[in-house]
């Protein structure tokens, strides 16, 4: 697996009729770097926050069980729950039957600067890109 820690993130699409959801990354240190593409396929739902203008530095996106899941976001999903999101469901094991029956799994986006929350999607794809060499410059640092 590719390891994204430090990568900044330079852009995310959303993508609501294709359900797919792309973090365009660029990991660079003097001059080397590598630029990588975390594309989550078959999205539900998600819940991304922090974003800013000035950066956004990953520090790793991992698989949370399902039951973790609903017991980290339980308020969110009960304020949320009349409008249709995630989905339409009756109670919390209704709502994880049906996250198992689309094969869903949750993925946690966690920062180190910026961007951070939860896709809820099929799966997760890496896709390396071509790096194209730009000024390097200390993730840390704000110019």
């Amino acid at each position: 697996m590719i390891d994204i820690h430090d990568n900044e993130v330079q852009a995310y699409t959303v993508d609501l009729a294709n359900k797919t959801i792309r973090l365009d990354t660029t990991w660079f240190y003097k001059e080397h770097g590598e630029r990588t593409a975390v594309e989550f396929r078959g999205v539900l739902a998600h819940y991304l926050i922090g974003a800013n203008n000035w950066q956004n530095v990953l520090s790793s996106i991992e698989h949370v069980p399902l039951e973790t899941f609903l017991l980290e976001n339980g308020p969110l999903l009960a304020e949320q729950k009349n409008t249709g999101w995630p989905c339409i469901y009756d109670d919390k094991g209704d709502l994880l039957l049906q996250l198992r029956e689309g094969q869903m799994n949750c993925f946690r986006i966690y920062a180190a600067i910026g961007l951070n929350g939860w896709v809820l999607a099929r799966e997760m794809v890496f896709i390396p890109l071509d790096y194209q060499a730009q000024e390097a410059r200390d993730h840390f640092d704000i110019h």
